[in-house]
């Protein structure tokens, strides 16, 4: 799941899995499988990198029931330090 803020400025959890595509008019809206819209304050790129960061997570096996959005930032800082340092 990604955490994304919601035009109310409600924060909420969102299965990447569900998402068709993403477009910026200029608010972003995120379209789900069964069609419904969702208008987020995140940025179209904002929520492809949670999306990328996500995805990295569990197809590299680091995915646990305990992870939490701060061991995704960690492990982009780690990809950041990596390709700078």
């Amino acid at each position: 799941m990604i955490e994304l803020t919601a035009w109310s400025g409600e924060k909420f959890y969102l299965n990447p899995d569900m998402i068709v595509r993403i477009d910026e008019r200029p608010d972003t809206v995120i379209t789900l499988t069964d069609g419904t819209p969702i208008v987020v304050k995140n940025t179209a790129k904002e929520a492809v990198e949670k999306i990328t960061a996500y995805r990295r997570l569990v197809f590299s096996g680091l995915l646990d029931a305990n992870a939490t959005e701060d061991d995704y930032k960690s492990s982009e800082n780690d990809r950041e330090l990596g390709e700078n340092g």
